[in-house]
């Protein structure tokens, strides 16, 4: 009779190696190791500006992408360079 069990998360090292030979558990360690280091999507956090997320309508996102792109710069910085400029021309009026 064989068993067959599922898991919903990586199963215990012990289980994995007395189920499997000794051959194919390298490749299944390296398997497990690799999926469980995911790597993180973007920039890595420096520490010094925290992250701001917000929903903007897709024409306003559509006219900065467009300035962007006419400024060989990426979205973040146009939109840095926008909150900072209307932020100083609050200021003087």
């Amino acid at each position: 009779m064989v068993r067959v069990r599922i898991w919903l998360a990586a199963p215990p090292a012990d289980q994995v190696r007395s189920a499997l030979s000794t051959r194919s558990i390298y490749g299944l360690q390296k398997l497990m190791a690799k999926s469980s280091t995911k790597k993180r999507v973007g920039r890595p956090p420096t520490g010094q500006s925290p992250q701001v997320m917000i929903r903007l309508p897709k024409q306003l996102l559509t006219t900065i992408d467009k300035l962007a792109r006419d400024q060989a710069t990426s979205r973040s910085e146009i939109m840095r360079l926008l909150l900072t400029e209307a932020i100083e021309a609050r200021k003087r009026s």
